[in-house]
């Protein structure tokens, strides 16, 4: 069975081999700034829970300028990574979620550019897979972006970069950033003192900010679904909200 924690970033999963390696797929984006490319990341979490939540590892990364190219992308992962189609009958497993920060407008009309492009490749996949797939499933699905609560949060780094130097620490790691380009940017906080992390805003790394919208709710999500207390359909409990549909 491939292990995510070392698999390569960009590996190409059959949907089997997907299934046994995670037991969720969740995905981010945070849109460009004036200074930094924006980003999109896909992250897996593995099927076993340890002590303090689950293992979770990028499975791709991208960055670009170009609001375009990054809802492109995107809906690429999407369909590579099966992210929005449920998972089989028998693994019982959460279909995954796209988290966001505040849409623009640019970026919502490229994904309804891509609408027909992604519905196209679902309606194939549907009746190639069929057996592997719920009953209920529609090839009708969507791609949605979800607002983060996190955006919320009057001082966002000051939880998320010591959340995630937390999950990354040997003796007790759940974060697997590999040889990515999030795993750069975590080098450039060993000089940082806590002021200096008090005095990032939003967009100021829009890297750290995908990885830690997706890290933290998709560990809030598996904790909560563990405790029989995340609601079945929709994601009101974890408050995040439906920002734009493919």
């Amino acid at each position: 069975m491939i292990d995510i924690r070392q698999s390569e970033i960009g590996h190409v999963f059959s949907y089997m081999e997907l299934i046994r390696a995670t037991k969720a797929v969740w995905g981010a984006i945070s849109w460009p700034s004036s200074e930094k490319p924006g980003f999109v990341v896909v992250v897996g979490a593995r099927h076993k829970r340890l002590e303090g939540g689950y293992e979770l590892a990028i499975l791709e990364e991208f960055d670009s300028f170009n609001v375009r190219e990054l809802v492109r992308q995107c809906i690429a992962m999407d369909l590579k990574y099966w992210l929005s189609w449920p998972r089989t009958e028998q693994s019982g497993d959460p279909k995954g979620q796209w988290l966001a920060d505040n849409i623009n407008d640019a970026a919502e009309l490229f994904l309804k550019e891509g609408q027909e492009a992604f519905k196209h490749t679902i309606h194939r996949r549907h009746h190639k897979n069929a057996k592997l797939f719920k009953s209920r499933t529609s090839p009708d699905l969507r791609l949605t972006l979800h607002r983060t609560v996190l955006l919320d949060m009057a001082n966002l780094y000051e939880f998320i970069i010591p959340q995630l130097l937390q999950w990354l620490l040997p003796e007790r790691q759940l974060l697997y950033l590999k040889e990515s380009k999030t795993w750069l940017d975590f080098n450039d906080f060993d000089a940082l003192d806590a002021s200096d992390i008090a005095g990032l805003k939003i967009g100021d790394r829009p890297a750290l900010e995908a990885l830690g919208f997706v890290c933290v709710e998709l560990q809030k999500f598996l904790t909560r679904q563990d405790q029989m207390m995340y609601e079945t359909e929709g994601v009101g409990d974890m408050g995040v909200k439906n920002l734009l549909e493919v």
